[in-house]
């Protein structure tokens, strides 16, 4: 294993084979790091060579499809919700900053304004993950 500088996500053998056989597919720098949590440095370092110079392209059927790869709008949500939360906790107002990560982490998805029917609809529907399926 290798953990690059600055990457927050350490990349295998099996990591650096897949990414050079997207490299292989033409798949570009960003859509690769986005897929794999890295930054595009550590892509360049395999595509380069500088890292994992021995490992072997992975055959494309071992790829994952194409990207580009999005990024899931709950947790876009869910950190918008935590980045008020924040905001509430500098400005002191701790009980709204609690309530709203509580309802935040019950539901990432619908974190503004429930009315107690939207509650108990949500506690309804809620999959074995804890989000709601409506």
């Amino acid at each position: 294993m290798s953990k690059l500088h600055g990457d927050q996500q350490e990349l295998t053998d099996r990591d650096a084979a897949i990414i050079k056989g997207m490299v292989g597919r033409g798949d570009k720098n960003e859509t690769i790091a986005a897929f794999f949590g890295v930054n595009q440095r550590a892509v360049s370092h395999v595509r380069s060579g500088q890292t994992f110079a021995n490992v072997v392209p992975a055959r494309p059927e071992q790829l994952p499809p194409p990207g580009p790869y999005g990024v899931d709008p709950i947790y876009i949500k869910f950190y918008q919700t935590v980045t008020r939360v924040n905001w509430l906790w500098d400005q002191r107002k701790l009980p709204q900053a609690k309530e709203l990560l509580e309802k935040a982490l019950r539901n990432p998805v619908f974190v503004s304004n429930l009315d107690e029917g939207d509650e108990m609809l949500c506690e309804i529907t809620r999959d074995q993950f804890g989000v709601s399926q409506l």
